[in-house]
């Protein structure tokens, strides 16, 4: 037999590992992605606020997807992307990237009651998404959902119902407000919440008024009083700029009393 040379060791080498890997398939990444190995570090979900806290001892950010090593001087913002309102810029609540030396950051003006993850925006412009079974969780109740995201808060569905002798009851049951055209839109700057009739036609006349209040739980609602026994419209957000926002009739849960015509964009109701 022939001596074995340095480069048919390196080949044997080689091939070993590569079956001792499985092949080369079985990854759970994507091709040219890989998560990054260890523990995170620990997220607590407050009631307005997320605390990150990354584990830095290794001089990298772990607990996060992407395709090369991440240290923490390439990192611009921390980002929550919120499933609630839809993937948009305006449901992202985000932070300047500025930890302390303990490695912990806080997420200000998140909801109280919300779904999705988080992810991290890179000074080169790319994002890199937390792997979220990389991390610990406290404060508020929370549970991973069946497509990899974080719901926490005893989420419920915002709901719009009509009660007698003529009252619209809005429940957001969060202190964000969604189910809006417009996303992120802040309550401070709501003058009033509107009903708009279209049986009376698109005019001042045919609108009623109520106002944003927040609940024991510190959610918001709204109540519309003077309303008739039944009616077809929509309703809207005026802002202190005067600006109307409409209402998206998709993103609400109804009482049965209501119908949905989608192709209007108007809801109506029989009380």
């Amino acid at each position: 037999m022939k001596k074995m040379t340095a480069r048919m060791f390196v080949l044997l080498t080689g091939l070993f590992l590569l079956a001792a890997c499985g092949g080369g398939g079985g990854s759970s990444s994507a091709p040219g992605v890989k998560p990054q190995d260890m523990h995170g570090g620990k997220i607590t979900l407050n009631d307005n606020a997320h605390v990150v806290e990354f584990d830095l001892a290794s001089g990298i950010i772990k607990g996060v997807v992407h395709d090369a090593d991440i240290h923490p001087l390439d990192v611009d913002s921390v980002n929550f992307n919120s499933d609630r309102v839809g993937w948009k810029e305006d449901s992202v609540a985000t932070v300047k990237f500025d930890f302390d030396s303990t490695g912990k950051i806080t997420i200000p003006k998140t909801a109280n009651k919300d779904v999705g993850t988080w992810t991290l925006r890179l000074k080169s412009g790319e994002f890199a998404w937390f792997n979220i079974d990389q991390w610990d969780y406290a404060g508020t109740t929370w549970l991973k959902t069946s497509n990899d995201l974080i719901q926490y808060g005893s989420l419920v569905k915002a709901s719009i119902g009509f009660v007698a002798p003529g009252k619209a009851v809005i429940k957001w049951e969060s202190n964000v407000l969604s189910g809006l055209m417009n996303f992120g839109v802040n309550p401070i700057d709501v003058v009033a919440i509107r009903w708009n009739s279209d049986r009376v036609g698109w005019n001042e006349n045919s609108t009623v008024y109520g106002t944003l209040q927040l609940d024991g739980l510190g959610d918001y609602f709204t109540e519309i009083n003077g309303l008739p026994n039944n009616d077809k419209g929509n309703f809207s957000v005026v802002l202190k700029s005067e600006q109307v926002i409409w209402f998206n009739i998709d993103m609400w849960s109804y009482a049965s009393n209501v119908v949905v015509d989608k192709a209007a964009g108007q809801i109506s109701y029989i009380l």
